[in-house]
């Protein structure tokens, strides 16, 4: 793929060209649990949301081939009948609607990766080895450096633990790629985007409400994400049907 091809591929992200249909995800913790899972059409998320997909599809899509970027190349016997061409196209031409299919997917990626570092964070912004017996304390995982584990994310920790019913229902913590927080709650099948680290009273306060009001009306897994990231405003994207 040449730099040519790659600009091609990259208009596509905007709402006017854009021939996605679908997106999917799986979290999966340290010990390569899928803890949760998401489907969704693709057009019909929030703007905001679409956009901020829209960015991170055109980040991946930056920098040079060879550096940023690498080539993919197929091997003979992938290329051969049941090979992972075969199987890439297939899920392609299925436009993620095939359940068992994407299930297999995910599994394939779970098999291969190689996580980083283990670790947990103490009381005084410090890294300690993972202990023999298991805490009972909220995985992070994602884009985490020792900078970032140590700063926002002890100080997010430190605020779930002065409250004790998002300690309670918070088990998983994704980091994005833009340094945005996703969490993965105990209660409920969705994912709570709380956006760049900070304002948690506010944040959290909203999402209190919503359970109360919202959740407890109309059920609580109406909604595959919630979005606190803007101040005075919720934003849901509806389960696919």
């Amino acid at each position: 793929m040449h730099k040519k091809e790659i600009l091609e591929i990259r208009k596509q992200f905007t709402p006017a060209n854009c021939a996605i249909t679908r997106i999917c995800g799986c979290y999966v913790n340290h010990e390569k649990e899928k803890i949760c899972q998401s489907k969704q059409a693709f057009l019909s998320m929030p703007e905001e949301e679409a956009f901020k997909y829209f960015d991170i599809f055109k980040h991946t899509l930056s920098g040079t081939v060879g550096k940023n970027m690498i080539n993919m190349e197929f091997t003979l016997d992938s290329e051969m009948p049941g090979g992972a061409q075969e199987f890439l196209m297939k899920l392609r031409e299925s436009e993620l609607k095939d359940d068992m299919l994407v299930e297999e997917f995910y599994d394939k990626i779970i098999e291969h990766y190689r996580y980083g570092e283990n670790y947990y964070i103490d009381d005084k912004a410090q890294a300690m080895p993972i202990p023999n017996s298991a805490a009972n304390v909220a995985i992070a995982t994602g884009y985490i450096d020792k900078a970032f584990a140590t700063k926002e994310l002890y100080e997010f920790g430190m605020y779930l633990r002065e409250h004790p019913l998002w300690q309670a229902q918070i088990q998983q913590i994704n980091v994005t790629q833009a340094k945005e927080l996703e969490l993965v709650p105990r209660v409920g099948d969705h994912i709570i985007f709380l956006g760049k680290p900070g304002n948690y009273d506010n944040k959290f306060n909203r999402l209190k409400t919503f359970y109360k009001q919202g959740l407890n009306e109309i059920g609580w897994n109406k909604y595959s994400r919630i979005s606190l990231e803007f101040n005075n405003q919720i934003i849901c994207t509806k389960k696919e049907k």
